[in-house]
């Protein structure tokens, strides 16, 4: 399921779940579509924050300065030859 939020939204969505669960007066299948939905932002979240920890390690070590990339377009590190 795809999420167009903040991680921030994903975060007090996914507790919200956690929330729910702890309540205990959820029936066996609500509590299972609820578990489902916690995980589902969890993961959200995760790439998230793997996209932007990616953005903060592309430096231009030549300069210093960040490097405006999208995450999703780096494969892997990029050899180069001097």
């Amino acid at each position: 399921m795809p999420y167009e939020k903040s991680i921030e939204e994903g975060m007090i969505e996914a507790e919200a779940c956690v929330n729910n669960l702890e309540e205990d007066n959820l029936s066996l299948s609500e509590a299972l579509a609820e578990y489902k939905k916690g995980i589902e932002l969890l993961h959200f979240c995760d790439i998230k924050l793997n996209s932007t920890k990616q953005q903060i390690q592309m430096l231009d070590y030549s300069t210093g300065q960040l490097i405006d990339v999208n995450p999703e377009s780096v494969t892997g590190p990029i050899n180069k030859k001097s």
